[in-house]
């Protein structure tokens, strides 16, 4: 990931909009400025953008915090940051959350806004929308950079002091930082499932025995076969029992079957006699609804001239009484219409009064419109004078305020102005400081050489001691050598042969054989050990002597020794001017918020000058529209000036007057329309019923003729018919459905009658026996088919239980065997898993757990590449190892980090190192930590790095191998530094700076 165009709106001290173009930088550039500028706030601002958080122990920051305090509360405040991967371009927009306050004074939240977009260059200004949810953006751009927000800044964002505090954790914390920037879950996990996988055996094996042991309270299996032969042999004899009990049941239960049906015929034999007298009980019933049917066929032919008789005399009486009805009606509305007729004089003048009542209504409508005008307009006077008197009440108020912010700002610029001096001050004690400091070093260093000096000395006296040694022991070799070469020769010398040395053929006395000794071969060899241990002491303390030399010469420029002060005064001197020049900070920033204020109350006391004088013209026009309508009341309405007096009591009392008169017309006008329309209703319902009247009686003359034809034709029918006249007609009638009845019940008594008396006939030929003689029979069987039954019962009650008990010690035995294969089969495997867990969760011979194991090598491989640099920058001084033995008060081990010291040649904890020393053991580290998180996620490419602060702690040798480290690593990204040392300005040309302002800081790139 590389940044392209970073663009900072109202963020932190930065105020309006400031942009970094990271293109026109070189690859190496320096980020300066002074203390609170906002440096590390552009890395905050890169981590926000990208994340929507803070990284580390920021974050727990409220992001909105992030918007500077220097701009109105209505303004945006925004990071877009346009960046790189793999040569495509990609665009994120954050705007931070914040709230204001709108016009009408209410309180109105903005939330915080994502963006994220794909461009197809630099120069593209649209791009495509990836997202704008906040959720969705951020997992896209997570995956895009494979780095969460803790790794990012490890490996891109090296934050102030955070590997300083790496090098100086406990092994727990140091174990929880690991663990974010390399992943143990996984691991972590496999743990928890061996544990869970444990227990749960554990859990198992235990229910298996309880349950082993709840069976053995029933059930032993040695007495299996013994108990099962026994109730097998009791079960098939009770079989055998059953079987002959129930063939004799069977032939009982044939015997009273038929006992039953003999029984049976017996009895319905007695009942369909007794039926049969009962039916011939009805006979006379019977013929009497013969009689009743014949009547009532003959009454059917008749019934319905009857009906219509009745009908029409039924007619004529509701005729008769409904003329009557109508002829009262008319007398009523003939009274009504005369009555009516009197009051039409009374209307008359009612219609006239109507009249002078609107002409009135009018007129008094009018002058209470005025004087509704007149008292709108009064209230709006009053309404506006109390306004008037409140503008010139707060003018007043805001004028003194703004009177005392003035001489409270300047009193405040008297105090800014004594900041220069501050802190130049704070730097000449910054200086004497580090000279002190120097001071310091160089004396120890002076010591340590002369140290060194003396055992070099020591060293080469022994040398020459050792050398010498050597040459005395490799002659006494040498003379061996040749006395045994002289005489392994004189072994072969001949009689009469020549010697191969001289010649000689004659041999008087050659050389005796010499005893070998072997002590001087040995003791040259440890002499020549000896001397090259030395010799590597010698090398070794001559170049940690020549390295103090090379220390105290650089030192040397650096140290004042007539400095009296101590470093406490200077300290307590430093704390003194940083508080003086922090509460100056913050008086400027309360300036810049007075400056603010005195402006808005200018403001305001400029608006309420141009309110007071808008209000007063108001006022004056509204003072001639009154004086207006009092002269059109007097002149129209015989108003008064005394009249105005109480104008409150002239509008209600014309009022009073309009609402008394409107009553009085509405009054009217009702009883003018209610006569006209009573006269019309009147005058209608008297023509309708008098036509009704005139129908009604013709109908009564046509109903009447109708109904002496009807009864005179009934009366010739009745002469013929045996009915002696119309009542005994009427109470003979039967309608068609009450004859049929009768006639069906007739013929069912007739059938049920044949049908009993066919039946008794059969019965009477299968009788044989009484019935008492069968009932006998019949019990006797009976008692003994009941106690065959409880035989049965009973044996196959006990066949139940012997089931039971085979079936309940097979299913022991079944559950026994299979519960104890089971036991078997997780006893094996919770032996395998308890030995896993050990393993997995410390107990084992190294005493550590599977995941301390796998963050040591992550931070063995760490080590291994912080040392190629940290051995470079300290000259071969310096490299680190991780300790495998020192042990937490917790028992994790495996993560603690000493430094090596070839000086001393001794290891020693980190928190002893100096501040110097810390940072190249940190620099060294945050850069080993980059390429390892890099190779463990997959050769990612990570084009930029940000370092923060931490270089004023080197010497100049020491900055000068960090930044060759660092110019190194460049070729494949680019590399930021924050810093306030001066010497790297020199030495880096490409730079951001930061100006600070009393208005805010603003970025300048160079």
């Amino acid at each position: 990931m590389k940044p392209e165009i970073l663009t900072l709106h109202n963020i932190g001290p930065f105020v309006g909009e400031q942009k970094i173009n990271f293109n026109s930088l070189d690859d190496f550039f320096l980020i300066s400025g002074k203390t609170g500028s906002g440096k590390t706030t552009i890395l905050d601002s890169i981590t926000y953008v990208l994340y929507g958080s803070l990284p580390g122990a920021r974050k727990n920051i409220d992001t909105k915090n992030l918007r500077t305090d220097f701009c109105d509360e209505q303004e945006l405040s925004f990071v877009d940051l346009i960046f790189s991967i793999n040569s495509k371009y990609y665009r994120v927009k954050r705007t931070l959350p914040f709230i204001y306050k709108t016009r009408n004074n209410t309180t109105r939240k903005e939330a915080e806004t994502t963006e994220f977009y794909t461009l197809k260059n630099l120069q593209d200004s649209q791009g495509e929308l990836i997202s704008n949810q906040k959720s969705e953006a951020d997992k896209s751009i997570k995956e895009l950079l494979q780095l969460n927000v803790e790794e990012f800044s490890k490996i891109v964002l090296l934050p102030q002091g955070e590997f300083a505090t790496f090098l100086r954790q406990s092994t727990k914390e140091r174990q929880e930082m690991l663990s974010k920037l390399f992943p143990v879950e996984n691991f972590t996990q496999i743990t928890q499932n061996a544990k869970e996988e444990k227990n749960k055996l554990e859990t198992q094996l235990e229910q298996i025995t309880k349950q082993q042991e709840f069976i053995s309270k029933d059930f032993k299996l040695e007495n299996y076969e013994n108990d099962f032969t026994n109730l097998n042999t009791k079960l098939n004899t009770n079989k055998e029992i059953i079987k002959e009990t129930q063939n004799r049941l069977f032939e009982v239960a044939g015997t009273i079957e038929k006992l039953q049906n003999e029984l049976k015929n017996q009895i319905e034999y007695e009942n369909l006699k007794a039926q049969l007298e009962e039916i011939n009980l009805s006979k006379n019933i019977i013929e009497e609804k013969k009689e009743k049917v014949t009547k009532a066929k003959k009454v059917l032919e008749l019934y319905p001239i009857i009906k219509n008789i009745e009908q029409k005399e039924n007619k004529i009486k509701e005729l008769e009484v409904e003329i009557e009805l109508c002829q009262k009606d008319i007398t009523t509305l003939i009274e009504k219409e005369n009555e009516l007729k009197q009051k039409e004089n009374e209307i008359l003048e009612t219609e006239n009064k109507i009249k002078k009542l609107e002409i009135k209504k009018n007129e008094i409508e009018k002058s209470f419109n005025f004087v509704n005008d007149l008292n709108d307009n009064i209230k709006e006077l009053n309404s506006k004078n109390e306004k008037i008197s409140n503008l010139e009440k707060t003018s007043n108020e805001v004028n003194n305020l703004l009177n005392t912010l003035v001489n409270e700002t300047n009193q405040d610029k008297i105090k800014i102005n004594e900041k220069e001096i501050l802190i130049k001050q704070n730097y000449e004690l910054n200086d004497k400081l580090e000279i002190l400091n120097n001071n310091e070093k160089y004396l120890e260093e002076e010591k340590q050489f002369n140290t060194k000096q003396e055992k070099e000395n020591e060293i080469k006296k022994t040398l020459e001691q050792l050398q010498k040694t050597i040459t005395d022991l490799k002659s006494e070799i040498e003379k061996e050598k040749q006395n045994e070469l002289s005489f392994l020769l004189a072994k072969e010398l001949k009689e009469n042969k020549p010697c191969p040395v001289c010649g000689s053929l004659s041999h008087p006395s050659p050389i005796k054989e010499i005893k070998k000794n072997i002590s001087n071969t040995e003791t040259l060899s440890l002499q020549e050990n000896l001397l090259k241990e030395k010799e590597l002491q010698y090398q070794q303390i001559s170049k940690e002597k020549n390295i103090s030399e090379g220390i105290l010469l650089n030192l040397k420029p650096q140290i004042n020794l007539s400095i009296k002060e101590n470093k406490n005064e200077i300290h307590l001197l430093l704390e003194e001017t940083k508080n003086k020049i922090n509460k100056i900070e913050l008086i400027e920033k309360n300036l810049i918020n007075k400056e603010n204020e005195i402006e808005n109350y200018k403001n305001k006391s400029s608006q309420l000058s141009e309110s007071l004088n808008k209000e007063k013209n108001n006022l004056a026009i509204l003072y001639e529209r009154i004086t207006t309508i009092k002269n059109n009341l007097i002149n129209n309405f015989s108003f008064t000036e005394d009249t105005f007096i109480n104008i409150k009591d002239v509008h209600k009392k014309l009022q009073l007057e309009l609402e008394t008169t409107n009553q009085n017309l509405v009054k009217s006008k009702n009883d003018v329309e209610s006569f006209y329309t009573n006269q019309k209703e009147i005058s209608n319902l008297l023509s309708g019923k008098n036509e009704k009247n005139i129908l009604l009686k013709n109908n009564l003359s046509e109903t009447n003729k109708e109904f002496n034809l009807e009864k005179e034709n009934l009366e010739n029918k009745l002469i013929n018919s045996t009915l002696q006249n119309i009542q005994e007609a009427k109470e003979k009638y039967l309608d068609e459905k009450e004859i049929l009845n009768l006639e069906k019940s007739i013929e069912e008594w007739n059938n049920e009658k044949n049908r009993l008396s066919t039946l008794i006939k059969e019965k009477e030929n299968k009788t044989v026996e009484s019935k008492n003689e069968l009932e006998n029979k019949l019990n006797k069987y009976t008692d003994e088919s009941e106690n065959l039954n409880e035989k049965l019962d009973s044996l196959n009650s006990e066949n139940t239980e012997l089931n039971k008990k085979i079936f309940e010690i097979k299913t022991l035995k079944e559950t026994f065997e299979k519960t104890e294969k089971q036991r078997k089969e997780i006893s094996e495997k919770l032996t395998d898993y308890t030995k896993l867990y050990k393993v997995l969760s410390g107990n084992n011979k190294k005493k550590i757990e599977i995941t301390s194991w796998i963050l040591e090598m992550y931070l063995q491989e760490i080590i291994s590449f912080a040392n190629l640099r940290l051995s470079k920058i300290s000259e071969g001084r310096y490299i680190m190892k991780v300790n495998t033995e020192k042990e937490s008060n917790r028992g994790a081990k495996g993560l603690d980090i000493d430094v090596f010291d070839s000086f001393t040649g001794k290891s020693r904890p980190c928190n002893t190192l100096s501040g110097g020393e810390t940072f190249m053991a940190s620099i060294s580290l945050a850069l080993a930590i980059s390429d390892t998180v890099q190779t463990k996620k997959g050769g990612i490419q990570l084009e930029s790095l940000f370092i923060d602060e931490g270089f004023g702690s080197l010497d100049e040798n020491s900055l000068e191998k960090a930044i060759s480290i660092l110019d190194e690593i460049r070729d494949s990204r680019i590399i930021g530094i924050i810093s306030h040392v001066g010497e790297l300005k020199t030495r880096i040309k490409s730079s951001i700076e930061i100006e600070k302002t009393t208005s805010g800081s603003k970025i300048i790139l160079i």
